[in-house]
């Protein structure tokens, strides 16, 4: 279902954005949960990509289906040894590098 939003609510909104990130606790909240969201969103992606199941990915990384379900959905958050399960899962090699001593996870 796709909901239709005015340019004037849109606004509204933007205006009330942009006020809200004057309070660093707001920033804060809204930051990780958008960084939460983007991680959610490119593990969903990794698997269907993959084209298996949550079924088939709990075999795969020894990560039972209702926690990878809570995991896609947000209500559950990971250890860095699941994540590395689940990209392993779904066929990926995950590994740190490093560049002009930055590290970063890539796969």
């Amino acid at each position: 279902m796709t909901h239709k939003i005015s340019k004037k609510a849109a606004g509204r909104y933007e205006g009330f954005l942009k006020k809200s990130f004057n309070n660093p606790k707001f920033k804060k909240v809204y930051d990780e949960e958008r960084f939460l969201t983007s991680v959610m969103a490119m593990l969903y992606v990794a698997r269907k990509n993959a084209k298996i199941s949550q079924k088939q990915l709990s075999s795969n990384s020894n990560i039972p289906q209702p926690e990878l379900s809570r995991i896609e959905s947000g209500k559950q958050n990971i250890t860095v040894l699941m994540l590395y399960r689940y990209l392993k899962g779904v066929g990926k090699q995950p590994h740190v590098e490093e560049k002009n001593n930055r590290h970063t996870i890539a796969f």
